[in-house]
């Protein structure tokens, strides 16, 4: 692919930040394992950890703080948070 998992979600909040605008983004993904592997990725490439400002929420487990402004999570934890 060319990248619009991972670079979507970062060039949103780069603009935002850009504005000095506060952001918190909810990015979903099909599955638990791509929600979790694509936070990491993402983390990676923002030159931090999971948990610092990208975080990933799925059924059973969770690695999002207060400081998280990226989240991936799957579709039914979205539903379930919009509830």
């Amino acid at each position: 692919g060319c990248g619009k998992t991972t670079q979507i979600p970062q060039f949103l909040l780069e603009d935002c930040a850009s504005r000095g605008e506060i952001c918190r983004l909810a990015a979903t993904q099909p599955r638990r394992i791509s929600a979790v592997s694509v936070a990491d990725r993402v983390a990676v490439e923002r030159g931090g950890q999971l948990g610092d400002t990208v975080g990933f929420k799925i059924r059973f487990e969770d690695k999002v703080t207060e400081s998280c402004q990226v989240v991936f999570c799957t579709v039914g934890i979205l539903l379930k948070v919009m509830q």
